[in-house]
């Protein structure tokens, strides 16, 4: 019984040093663009990180250029393609069966693969860290999925 005792004591400080660092993170409901430029250059994997316009930027990975619309309390990624005769169908079955991005084919029919991060009620940096590595993850299956 002593050694239960000690484990469940163990487990109890363990479970409150946990709560206390991931209180100590900063919480933030909107992303400057500082924080944007170091989050994206953050990646090994990105190259050229350039604002084209007020509040959006682009940047290249692995060969693939994404766009990042800054909206104050929302963030969204974006990528598209070259028209590459994908399908309706092609792309209904990618938001079937993935989570996390939407995709459809724009105005010219050309595949493009988004998704969006509500900052309203707070994230923090390790938030907005994943949701950045997965879209770079989805975008490399997503290329594969439209290329057949």
């Amino acid at each position: 019984m002593k050694k239960f005792i000690q484990i469940l004591l163990a487990a109890c400080f363990l479970s409150a040093a946990a709560s206390q660092n991931a209180s100590a993170a900063e919480v933030f409901t909107e992303m400057s663009a500082p924080k944007i430029e170091r989050t994206i250059k953050g990646f090994r994997e990105v190259s050229d990180f350039k604002e084209v316009s007020n509040n959006t930027y682009s940047f290249v990975i692995d060969g693939l250029k994404i766009v990042i619309f800054n909206k104050g309390e929302t963030m969204q990624l974006f990528a598209g393609f070259q028209s590459t005769g994908t399908s309706l169908s092609t792309i209904n079955a990618w938001n079937k069966d993935h989570r996390f991005t939407r995709a459809y084919l724009d105005n010219d029919n050309d595949p493009v693969l988004e998704s969006d991060l509500d900052l309203t009620g707070g994230v923090t940096q390790e938030n907005v860290d994943e949701f950045v590595r997965t879209f770079f993850g989805s975008l490399v299956q997503y290329k594969k999925h439209i290329e057949g």
